[in-house]
């Protein structure tokens, strides 16, 4: 297939990526029920209601719980839009009425109208908090690239993650989803029948360099499970040129390798993976390849001047090599690729 041109790219995240849409349509006013949906006639008692929506008011929204009054509290957002729980909460068996326009002031402006947002269900046992499901073990790899800037507007990229997980994760069950976030912010929501693998970076959710990910189950309750997290990227490509394909494979190579510590053992780089000093025989008792075996005649032990000339020789060594893993960091240099990738892109121009 060709690759995309820049103009053609900036097409697709258009149509493709609803966070990176052109702002020249009107905006999209109104909210629809994400959670529970139409067809959920129960729901748990203490699970948070989502409403999916660009731009919303639930100001212009009613409930009730068994025909009293209640209120929408603000409960954290969720992709695509918020969550929110009800005050008082219900409890199991009673009846939940919202009702309402969800349209806020400024729709006006634009002449637009929201549809009205009806939302019924009963409340179903409490799920709580303890939520035992986890997530593999993950890795991913890092292109980041030039601020890809819209040519009208939108929302600015600069980077493309891959990810991956070392055991295929297991579909959830309703009510559960997987969760992704990066530098504090979520990229995905899924229920794991088909398992998300790459995600395009805004420039906004950058941080100086830095791509913090975190996986972990949650429940609509909010309720999380066990969160691997990681920093360290297995590869990364640093660059100044944009890519003609945003959404295409960047090929990762082993040359791009930076921190084998990150790989999955079936990314292949075990080989590179620095082997734990402790691990290794301790040189005063184990014999030298060549020693002689016990009994025999023994050379005679070498002067102050040889072991102080060996002991030289082994430190210039240590220093100068590392076993043909020259991009792993050592026990002693700690961080310098993340000291490469930040310089690196200190070099950039940002839109």
């Amino acid at each position: 297939m060709k690759p995309l041109s820049r103009h053609t790219a900036l097409l697709s995240l258009a149509f493709l990526t609803p966070a990176l849409a052109l702002a020249e349509s009107p905006p999209s006013f109104g909210a629809r029920a994400a959670g529970p949906r139409s067809d959920e006639t129960v729901w748990p008692a203490d699970a948070r209601i989502r409403l999916a929506g660009d731009q919303f008011d639930v100001g212009g929204l009613n409930a009730t719980v068994n025909g009293a009054p209640a209120r929408l509290v603000p409960a954290g957002d969720v992709m695509g839009g918020r969550s929110f729980l009800l005050s008082p909460a219900p409890l199991d068996g009673q009846a939940v009425h919202i009702e309402g326009d969800p349209c806020p002031a400024e729709a006006a402006e634009w002449g637009a109208a929201c549809q009205p947002l009806v939302i019924d269900y009963v409340a179903g046992p409490p799920l709580g908090q303890n939520v035992t499901e986890s997530l593999p073990r993950f890795a991913f790899d890092v292109y980041d690239y030039a601020t890809l800037a819209p040519e009208s507007c939108g929302d600015a990229i600069g980077a493309t993650l891959q990810y991956r997980f070392e055991d295929a994760p297991q579909p959830l069950a309703r009510g559960l989803y997987a969760v992704g976030m990066l530098n504090g912010e979520r990229i995905f929501e899924s229920d794991l029948n088909q398992v998300p693998s790459m995600h395009i970076v805004p420039s906004a959710q950058e941080s100086g360099g830095t791509f913090c990910l975190e996986f972990f189950v949650e429940n609509v309750a909010g309720g999380r499970g066990p969160v691997t997290r990681s920093c360290d990227p297995c590869r990364a490509r640093v660059t100044d040129e944009l890519p003609d394909d945003v959404f295409g494979d960047p090929g990762f190579t082993r040359d791009e390798l930076v921190n084998p510590e990150g790989c999955l053992p079936t990314d292949g780089f075990a080989a590179e993976t620095p082997m734990d000093p402790s691990d290794s025989e301790n040189s005063v008792d184990a014999p030298a390849p060549d020693a002689p075996s016990a009994g025999s005649d023994q050379a005679p032990p070498p002067s102050a001047a040889d072991t102080a000339d060996s002991e030289s020789a082994a430190d210039a060594d240590a220093e100068g090599t590392d076993g043909g893993c020259s991009q792993r960091p050592g026990p002693a240099t700690g961080l310098p690729w993340v000291v490469g990738l930040l310089a690196l892109r200190r070099r950039r121009c940002r839109a």
